[in-house]
């Protein structure tokens, strides 16, 4: 139990960056455009997977890129398109990011509602073992490893806005507002940022009232920067995560891993289809990140893993704040497994009795009787047998043998049902 408690962890906390090259210029897998001179790249730590993470809040999008400058030319930019007028947009350059793990919830839940089948079936062989039962009810519900300063509106030049600059950390960041993408060009060269022209033109999508730009650099007069990721907040009714910017690149790409708080669903258009893969995850800890997130109890997030090639990455990503149904259900029987249990037992028995007394009795017992029958089955096989010799006067036998035999083809059914539709990555 330990070791799959440690692997479920792993699989979340294992979410760092990594370098793809094309030319001279360099995507960011979490969607958005670096750019670079000869003389360097960003550098994105020893790990080979690009992390982010995202947090709607109360019509607010938190949207953290993490990012290891160490080894990071001076002369390299950060550029990352934010689906937002610039006045509404802020930024804020991080000296940690979040460190998030937990159990993936169909994991466990194909887990639990094994147990929960395993002690249904119980109730239908005679208690030799009452071991064997106590145990059983004892496993349900262990969770078993499944296993992360505003300044006024300053026009530069032509076309450009500054909306915010800020220094912290031993980089500088700004949030644009840009007429064309020539303008966002002329701008970057302006400061001494050595920038493909190349590269540029993808963002002329973003060119327009409903987007800005968060742009990074490193402060050339900081010897020691220590920033670890860049924080974007703006207003959202659903979460943007900007993958398009990486398609003008060649190559295999790098995997990008989203760690969103709570339970969502991505919107996956059909190019990443077959390489996007989304775990639902549930951390029992609580966790605080300022100005991200904050929460003294467990809670849910979803983990988006997507492993495309550059060609693939045809549009941006949106992600819906609905949990799927199948997720709310897995959730449910993780927290509450013995009234999961309970109920499934109430629904087992009452159609068993009513399909038995149909079978073997037609029309001639009365409600009360099949009410008796109902309560005396939820007793196990010795609750059934008892009960037909109080509400019965004949066919006692089979009716027993026929709704045990009842009994265990449902749940078996209700079983298979339920657990097939967790998936198993």
């Amino acid at each position: 139990m330990k070791t799959r408690h440690i692997i479920a962890s792993s699989l979340i906390i294992i979410l760092s960056v990594a370098l793809f090259s094309f030319s001279s210029a360099y995507a960011c897998g979490c969607g958005v455009l670096i750019t670079s001179g000869d003389k360097g790249s960003w550098a994105y730590g020893e790990d080979s997977t690009e992390k982010s993470f995202i947090n709607l809040d109360k019509g607010v999008e938190k949207l953290i890129i993490s990012l290891d400058i160490k080894n990071t030319s001076k002369d390299s930019v950060l550029v990352i398109p934010v689906p937002a007028q610039p006045a509404t947009v802020t930024t804020d350059i991080l000296g940690d990011v979040p460190h998030i793990s937990g159990y993936d919830v169909e994991t466990v839940a194909r887990g639990n509602i094994t147990h929960i089948r395993d002690a249904l079936l119980v109730t239908q062989i005679y208690p030799a073992v009452p071991l064997f039962l106590s145990e059983t009810m004892r496993s349900i519900g262990d969770q078993e490893s499944g296993a992360f300063q505003l300044g006024t509106n300053s026009p530069i030049g032509s076309g450009i806005t500054v909306y915010q600059h800020l220094e912290k950390n031993g980089m500088i960041a700004e949030v644009l507002g840009a007429s064309s993408s020539d303008a966002l060009y002329s701008y970057l060269t302006g400061k001494g940022l050595k920038v493909d022209k190349d590269s540029i033109p993808i963002f002329r999508d973003y060119i327009n009232d409903n987007f800005s730009f968060i742009v990074s650099w490193i402060n050339p007069s900081n010897v020691d920067a220590s920033a670890r990721g860049i924080l974007a907040s703006f207003p959202a009714t659903e979460m943007f995560y900007p993958l398009k910017p990486g398609s003008a690149y060649s190559g295999l790409g790098a995997t990008k891993t989203i760690t969103v708080i709570g339970h969502v669903s991505p919107k996956i258009y059909s190019d990443i289809k077959d390489s996007t893969f989304v775990n639902y995850l549930y951390s029992d800890e609580g966790s605080s990140f300022k100005d991200f997130f904050t929460s003294e109890d467990g809670f849910a997030f979803t983990k988006i893993t997507i492993f495309a090639k550059p060609s693939a990455l045809t549009q941006d990503l949106y992600i819906s704040n609905a949990t799927p149904l199948r997720i709310y259900n897995a959730q449910f029987i993780n927290l509450y497994p013995v009234t999961y249990g309970i109920i499934l037992l109430l629904i087992i028995s009452a159609l068993s009795v009513c399909i038995t007394a149909g079978i073997l009795y037609r029309n001639e017992l009365t409600w009360t009787k099949l009410l008796r029958l109902f309560i005396s089955s939820c007793f196990t096989i010795i609750g059934t047998a008892v009960g037909s010799r109080l509400c019965l006067e004949n066919k006692r036998i089979k009716y027993v043998l026929l709704h045990s035999i009842l009994f265990t083809a449902i749940t078996l059914s209700v079983w298979y049902t339920i657990f097939a539709t967790f998936r198993n990555w």
